[in-house]
């Protein structure tokens, strides 16, 4: 079944809130501050990724599970429908120079009340203050979230959400926080950790977050090390006498009309 990957709509949302709670389902930080059986904690999410989708420094995309028209064997040939089974969002640096990149921490207000809206203040505002103290004044892009369906995880959406948001970031600077389990994704697109924190949950469960960064100058060394080495390997061939190209002589330019008509390419090689 191919995956396709393309922006998100309002019309996402409700999709996008169900694959959060199965992505984070077993997340220490997801049961104690946002329990699924809670109203409040589903409406939370539908009202801030609905509200995210319109504002012009997040980029959001969705990931969808298309299958093949006859996937289910049904005999009107239309097979079941695509579904989306994971989205990301990615926040793009600040157009003023002056401001700072870094989302600032939602008050203790927002998170629901019957989760734990003490433990959800002490870990957004710390998660928060320790991005800005790592990153400071730089501009730079970030990947607030991820997340995909817990059936789904391994199929490579994480991967082409991944490659899409390096691809938006270029050659600017980017952060993340991870949790434990999706570090390696991140480490294979050249994210590293620079520092991580700890915090227990009220029953004694510890989250922990790892705080990552795009390693350019390790990418641009990876770089310059494969140009290095194709140009020595190309230095090479042309000295071995086994493999140095043999030089073309030009042919000498037909004249008059007929069979000694001009060819367009004045100069080239038969094989």
């Amino acid at each position: 079944m191919p995956l396709q990957l393309r922006p998100a709509t309002a019309a996402d949302v409700a999709e996008m809130v169900d694959i959060y709670f199965s992505a984070f389902a077993s997340s220490p930080l997801t049961q104690t501050v946002f329990p699924e059986s809670s109203h409040a904690s589903r409406k939370l999410w539908t009202d801030m990724l609905a509200e995210e989708l319109n504002d012009p420094r997040a980029h959001t995309a969705v990931v969808m599970d298309s299958p093949s028209p006859s996937s289910d064997g049904d005999d009107d040939g239309k097979g079941p429908a695509a579904r989306i089974i994971a989205f990301a969002k990615w926040v793009s640096p600040s157009p003023d120079p002056n401001a700072t990149s870094v989302p600032a921490a939602p008050p203790r207000s927002t998170w629901p009340a019957d989760g734990d809206p003490g433990f959800a203040d002490e870990f957004f505002t710390g998660i928060t203050a320790k991005h800005a103290e790592i990153m400071g004044g730089r501009p730079h892009w970030y990947l607030e979230l991820m997340a995909t369906r817990a059936e789904d995880q391994g199929r490579g959406a994480g991967g082409m959400l991944m490659r899409w948001g390096v691809g938006l970031v270029g050659a600017e600077a980017a952060f993340l926080e991870a949790m434990e389990g999706a570090k390696a994704l991140y480490g294979r697109f050249g994210f590293a950790t620079v520092q991580r924190m700890d915090f227990v949950a009220p029953d004694g469960r510890v989250v922990s977050q790892d705080f990552m960064q795009e390693n350019k100058a390790s990418k641009m060394q990876e770089i310059f090390l494969i140009t290095k080495l194709v140009v020595v390997y190309a230095n090479a061939e042309t000295e071995n006498p086994l493999t140095r190209p043999k030089p073309i002589k030009p042919k000498p330019k037909p004249t008059g009309s007929g069979p000694n008509k001009p060819k367009l390419a004045l100069y080239y090689q038969e094989s």
